[in-house]
């Protein structure tokens, strides 16, 4: 039986490892932490269920579904409200409903007259130039400057991002498609829309989103955390790694090695000759977040919260990213007469802020929530986390760092690399991801690897 190092056990290392177990193949998981799941963490107290990571997933694709199928929490999803389709931006200081489609939009006060002449004339657009655009040049080039910056705010929702410095191929490669498949967004959201069976449902399972790495983790024999790499290198047809754990310095052998490490830990890890190249993953630009999960009595909150929450451009000027309304979205979240808002702070804009403690932070945003939100009163319940590095940034040029992982995959035996920096930040992206990296190392070891063993 072959053995397999995985690094890395986030989600995408978690999935991988699991995977790569179901087929037969021995493996161990190293994690740097204490704890499996990476930027996913759940936190429950006094009737509260908050998340401090990612809130909810979109469909999955087949592959991850299926896994999470397997490990039983497919039949523990559930469903967000119907009103989360709907969703709010702060535009002028006031709190609006976002366009959803074309249509809401031509309704919309986000675009002047001119802007909605400019919107319907988008079938008429220029098409792609030959270089690569960033998201905000795409934007504007096929919707005109106002609704390309309602458009923008996707990658303030999704990558805490700037648009301006965002690839638009890396970040949202369906709308590229789109345009490169039916020469308009109109057009293609038209084509989509007909052929689709049922719109994308967001769903959570029912105890939190840290069930899905616990459930995982619990299929997986040998997960070994507070074990940080530190150093890889080549020994004969295998992998010797360098281990930094609780007990000491430690070095064990494998026969093949799936780093499945978030793009800036390779900093971190010397890599041998056959790997250097990946070192520059480590120049991957990341967003900072900061989270605030506050649950306030219902009565202290004006607003309705009919929705999944509320963006804010930076041109608002606010201290706040946008608020989840997190009680609003699945049952369970906040106790009777109570609501529970997220709200999230930092980003590339100010990452400033995502290096305040709770209290600090907290302070700041208020003044947002009382005026976006209208909330009065103090919060009867806290939790805060701060991830320094939470979103790989796909910038212009992000092709070069996936070309290095295609290179050292096909060039260098039994090795495969997996995360959100090469498959997208999304929850099911990030399971895909280690689902296909897994497959691809499995399909490459032949039963005339010889098992390897730990050396002291």
């Amino acid at each position: 039986m072959a053995s397999v190092a995985v690094v890395g056990a986030g989600l995408t290392g978690l999935a991988a490892a699991w995977t790569l177990e179901r087929a037969g193949l021995d493996v161990v998981l190293y994690e740097a932490t204490s704890r499996a799941g990476g930027v996913v963490r759940t936190e429950r107290a006094d009737g509260f269920l908050a998340e401090l990571g990612p809130n909810s997933m979109s469909a999955p694709d087949v592959s991850a579904s299926a896994v999470l199928g397997e490990v039983g929490i497919a039949g523990e999803l559930v469903a967000a409200a119907p009103e989360a389709r709907r969703r709010y931006v702060v535009h002028h200081g006031r709190v609006v409903p976002l366009p959803l489609s074309p249509s809401s939009l031509m309704a919309s006060p986000l675009l002047s007259f001119t802007g909605k002449l400019r919107l319907m004339s988008e079938p008429l657009a220029r098409r792609a130039p030959g270089e690569e655009e960033t998201v905000a040049a795409f934007a504007r080039r096929r919707l005109g400057r106002e609704a390309g910056a309602v458009a923008e705010l996707a990658t303030t929702g999704v990558f805490a991002g700037d648009a301006g410095r965002l690839s638009a191929r890396y970040a949202f490669p369906r709308l590229t498609e789109m345009e490169a498949q039916y020469g308009s967004l109109l057009r293609g959201m038209r084509a989509r829309r007909r052929a689709a069976a049922a719109p994308r449902t967001i769903t959570a399972p029912r105890s939190g989103m840290g069930a899905i790495p616990a459930r995982l983790a619990a299929g997986i024999s040998r997960l070994q955390p507070d074990a940080a790499v530190t150093g890889i290198r080549r020994d004969g047809r295998g992998w010797m790694l360098e281990l930094r754990t609780a007990g000491g310095r430690e070095r064990t052998q494998h026969d093949a090695l799936l780093l499945a490490v978030p793009a800036h830990a390779y900093a971190g890890i010397t890599l041998p000759d056959e790997l250097w190249s990946l070192g520059a993953l480590a120049g991957i630009a990341h967003a900072p977040v900061a989270v605030l999960a506050l649950g306030f009595r219902r009565d202290d909150v004006g607003h309705a919260l009919d929705g999944f929450g509320v963006l804010a451009p930076a041109t608002e000027g606010l201290t706040l990213l946008g608020v989840i309304f997190s009680s609003s979205l699945f049952p369970g979240r906040a106790p009777d007469g109570h609501v529970l808002l997220t709200v999230l702070a930092g980003g590339v804009g100010q990452p400033a802020l995502a290096d305040l403690d709770a209290d600090a932070l907290e302070a700041r945003v208020r003044d947002d929530l009382a005026r976006l939100l209208d909330v009065r009163g103090d919060p009867v319940f806290r939790r805060s986390a701060r991830w320094p590095r939470a979103i790989p940034q796909p910038e212009l040029g992000h092709g070069r760092y996936l070309a290095l992982a295609d290179d050292a995959e096909r060039a260098v035996p039994a090795v495969a690399f997996a995360g959100s920096w090469r498959d997208g930040v999304a929850v099911g992206d990030a399971l895909a991801s280690g689902i296909a990296a897994a497959r691809r190392l499995r399909d490459r070891l032949t039963t005339s690897i010889a098992p390897a063993g730990a050396i002291a």
